[in-house]
């Protein structure tokens, strides 16, 4: 019993060595003050995922500008695409825009972008891993935004050209999400990725 009873002691005393050793460690890893890298890592990624989800969906948001509606058939002849203008009321239908995509045109150009989106979703995470976080994120965001630049020039110059596009988009975007995991996991400590993860992903 008094062999058990010193190396339980033994035990305890090397676990509150250890734990001091730990209290130290997260010290040294946690520097002081509000302003760390990790914060400024936090802050550029939100800002990021606002250009990141801006360039997601400006297309969605623009093609209803730039369909001609009146050039393309609808199923339903009863209704009109505008409200009826009332007697005093000022107020005009908006102009068609000059594209006339059907339906199912419009839907292949808003779903392309997910189908690169969905490609390297599954790999930008291992990339991030092999080449470093920052630069898969920063390549991805870069591609997107010059291909988000020509889209109007490629709009005008093929339907097919501007669907394949959208998949190079959706291929460089997918990336992101995945890199900025990878990013987290190295410059965040544990105990704060779920408030900087918050903060990263709250404008996506």
């Amino acid at each position: 019993a008094v062999h058990d009873r010193r190396r339980t002691n033994e035990v305890l005393k090397k676990m509150s060595e250890e734990e001091e050793v730990l209290v130290d460690t997260v010290a040294v890893t946690l520097p002081p003050g509000c302003c760390g890298a990790r914060h400024i890592l936090a802050f550029m990624g939100f800002l990021g995922f606002a250009n990141v989800y801006a360039m997601r969906v400006n297309l969605s948001v623009a093609i209803v500008a730039m369909v001609n509606n009146t050039a393309i058939p609808h199923a339903n002849k009863t209704e009109v695409d505008v409200c009826p203008t009332h007697s005093g009321n000022s107020t005009k239908p908006s102009e068609d825009g000059e594209f006339a995509w059907d339906e199912y045109e419009q839907g292949l150009i808003l779903g392309s972008f997910f189908w690169g989106y969905v490609l390297t979703n599954m790999i930008g995470g291992r990339l991030g891993e092999l080449i470093g976080g920052k630069v898969v994120f920063g390549v991805g965001v870069l591609v997107t935004s010059i291909l988000t630049l020509v889209t109007p020039v490629v709009a005008h110059t093929s339907t097919p050209l501007l669907i394949a596009l959208r998949v190079v988009e959706g291929l460089g975007e997918g990336v992101t999400f995945p890199a900025m995991n990878a990013l987290m996991a190295k410059w965040v400590p544990p105990l704060e990725r779920s408030k900087m993860s918050s903060l990263v992903y709250a404008d996506s």
